[in-house]
């Protein structure tokens, strides 16, 4: 979590003690953290961010520590509504019945997936429940509980024999499984992953590959992006050696390998599993831009790589370049760089300029928005915000654009008042317009 700062008093041997409290975006959350004893170990009732990956805080769980180590009931919450929980005994392990959440990348408001199962039992299944959450007050409406997969524990607490498990990015729009054997708790043979298309019962194969008697990748492989759903279809297609990607391994949009009329990237591993030479690849923040490449409007990184570290230029096709730097031989970012937004889309045009020192952000920094600058600040020689900076608001969409006017001290807001300035993007004279601004404590 880029935006989860945590603060806080060290004692002797650099040990955390008393109250340590969380902030978010320089703003302290209310009610997360709990005390450290002397010795540096979580004492008394605690409040904790489940999902660290997440760009959000609306998971947590809370409960008790002693001597460092979780006892009786823990509660799963989510946006402050108990979900599911189970219990810890004196020694800190898990007993009994339990009702789990699990935590994947794409943590999502519409859906989340909860594990039941019994603990010290050896037979395990895996059940899927969707929590449907109306997003304006975020109260449970309804709960439907499906089986969904699931497999064999054997005395010694390991996988074994068939198993069907969900992959981690399982989500509302991405129902994708994978199933095969375990031994001694190893990955071993065939293993085939499906798709299930929202709104469809049954399941596709679409990809998968083999694992060794070491429980390693071997041979082809089929694998998906981290998103992969119903609007961001992409399949990476290449061999494996010991676990170790080698050779030609390309890129593919949709769920079936057509030749070459559906790839859209790839390049070369070499036998580290190190990239090289030139290669095509999909930028971060595929979930816009796999809509976009349906369009045949490509978005896509030119780079050249030198044992795994960018070299060359890097360059960001939308239409016409929208942006692109240089790295050093360190693989880091250095010079002049137009940075392309997480929100980048067609009707979201937004970037930032300015400069790199050895991977760091320094000095000032423009916010663009189709091409016309609307906020921006400065970065001090450690990397971090200072001064007075005007940023994306939480509220940043399509048809209303809200910016946040803060002030910043060595990364950290400061003072109780902001103000927040909406407006839009007059599509005839190309310029932002501010339409109100508004003072909030």
């Amino acid at each position: 979590m880029k935006y989860l700062r945590w603060q806080g008093q060290y004692g002797q041997n650099l040990k955390k003690i008393g109250k340590w409290n969380a902030f978010w975006k320089g703003e302290l959350i209310k009610n997360v953290g709990g005390q450290y004893s002397q010795d540096g170990e979580k004492q008394g009732e605690w409040k904790e961010i489940i999902n660290k990956q997440s760009n959000s805080v609306e998971s947590y769980e809370v409960g008790i520590y002693q001597n460092n180590k979780r006892i009786g009931i823990w509660k799963f919450c989510f946006v402050n509504k108990e979900i599911c929980n189970g219990s810890y005994n004196e020694q800190g392990l898990k007993f009994g019945r339990w009702v789990e959440l699990i935590i994947v990348k794409l943590f999502m408001r519409g859906s989340m997936i909860i594990i039941k199962k019994l603990v010290d039992g050896i037979f395990f299944i895996d059940q899927m429940g969707w929590i449907s959450l109306r997003l304006c007050i975020f109260y449970l409406i309804s709960l439907l509980i499906i089986k969904s997969g699931g497999g064999l524990y054997n005395e010694n607490g390991l996988k074994f024999g068939n198993w069907i498990e969900l992959i981690p990015f399982y989500g509302d729009f991405n129902q994708v499984i994978q199933f095969g054997n375990y031994k001694n708790d190893k990955k071993i043979g065939r293993w085939d992953i499906k798709y299930q298309k929202k709104g469809k019962q049954s399941y596709s194969k679409i990809g998968g590959g083999s694992y060794d008697e070491q429980g390693l990748k071997s041979g082809i492989w089929i694998e998906l992006n981290d998103n992969f759903g119903d609007y961001a279809q992409i399949l990476f297609v290449g061999q494996y050696q010991q676990n170790v990607k080698i050779g030609r391994w390309d890129i593919y949009q949709g769920t079936k390998i057509k030749n070459t009329s559906n790839k859209i990237g790839g390049g070369l591993y070499d036998k580290q599993g190190q990239k090289y030479g030139l290669w095509e690849e999909i930028s971060n923040n595929f979930f816009n831009k796999a809509l976009r490449l349906i369009q045949k409007q490509q978005e896509i990184r030119q780079m050249v790589f030198y044992n795994e570290k960018s070299i060359d230029v890097f360059i960001l096709q939308y239409q016409e370049n929208s942006g692109g730097g240089y790295y050093n031989e360190q693989g880091l970012k250095v010079g002049f760089w137009e940075d392309v937004s997480d929100i980048f889309q067609n009707y979201s045009q937004i970037t930032y300029e300015g400069e790199y020192y050895d991977g760091k952000k320094v000095g000032s920094w423009n916010l663009i928005y189709f091409k016309e600058k609307i906020g921006g600040g400065y970065y001090n020689d450690q990397g971090l915000k200072n001064g007075k900076w005007i940023e994306l608001g939480d509220n940043f969409k399509n048809n209303v654009q809200e910016l946040e006017n803060a002030e910043y001290k060595n990364g950290w807001k400061i003072g109780l008042q902001f103000e927040r300035i909406a407006g839009f993007f007059d599509k005839f004279s190309f310029r932002f317009v501010k339409v109100y601004i508004q003072i909030q404590q």
